[in-house]
């Protein structure tokens, strides 16, 4: 909260990761860690990641959308 309060009075935008994660874990699916209390992520976890940072630079106009 404190990062995102701090880029809104700095202009400057911050990409929040922990709810599109949340919502990955509870969709089911392989694993996104390797292991409880293991922060390092599966191939999974990384697409998650990946697919939720484009998501969040798309709609802040800073990556074109990608075409399907």
């Amino acid at each position: 909260r404190e990062i995102k309060a701090l880029g809104q009075q700095l202009g400057i935008p911050v990409i929040e990761l922990l709810p599109a994660m949340q919502a990955a874990q509870r969709k089911g699916g392989p694993p996104l860690y390797y292991s409880l209390g293991d922060e390092h992520m599966t191939a999974s976890g990384h697409r998650a990641m990946a697919e939720a940072i484009a998501a969040q630079l798309a709609s802040l106009s800073l990556l074109a959308a990608a075409k399907p």
